[in-house]
Order: C-alpha cells, then structure tokens, then sequence
C-alpha cells in the first residue's frame, strides 16, 4: 500500500518539476512557478501521511522515509515560491535589488 502511494507522490513532484522547468524556460510565464509551489506544498502534506509505519490504531507513525520525503517537498517549495516573487515582481515592473533587502 505505501508503494502506491510513493509511486502517485513521485508523479506528482515530476509534475511540479516539469511547471518548474517551464517556468526557468519561458522568461514572462507568470503561472508556472505559482502551480509548481501549489503542487510542492500539497506533497509536503502527501509526503507526510504515506503509511510506511502505523500503530496498532491505525494512526501513521512517522519514519525517516516521510520526514526525507517531507523535506524534499520543503526545499522545492521554498525554490518555486522564491521563484514566483520574482516573477511577480518583474510582471509589475520592479527590479528587486540587494539594497531592498
């Protein structure tokens, strides 16, 4: 069962991976790097729910395997939301630089 649930996991970061891709190629594509974090936030959940290891309740316990996959969905995250700041921020005209922050 948690093999299953691994396999739709992977295929949802390969979807997220080809929006992030799509958003590196295509310079003033404003949507891909929104749907990206949308997907990579919706796995750190999913990630974290996949029964590897559960309780005699029932209840998921958590293992390695939900915590590398949680944080793989965290780091990808934080790449496509940086990602879609900057393209919000060009889509109005502006140009942050270092001394804005």
């Amino acid at each position: 069962m948690a093999l299953s649930e691994t396999l739709v996991y992977i295929f949802l970061m390969l979807i997220g991976f080809g929006f992030l891709y799509f958003s590196f190629k295509r310079k003033q594509a404003i949507a891909y790097p929104f749907l990206a974090t949308v997907i990579f936030s919706a796995t750190i959940l999913y990630g974290g729910s996949i029964p590897f290891q559960v309780d005699n309740n029932g209840a998921v316990i958590g293992t390695s395997a939900n915590v590398v996959l949680t944080g793989v969905s965290l780091l990808f995250t934080f790449i496509a939301l940086i990602f879609a700041l900057k393209k919000g921020f060009e889509l109005f005209g502006l140009k942050p630089t270092r001394e804005d922050f």
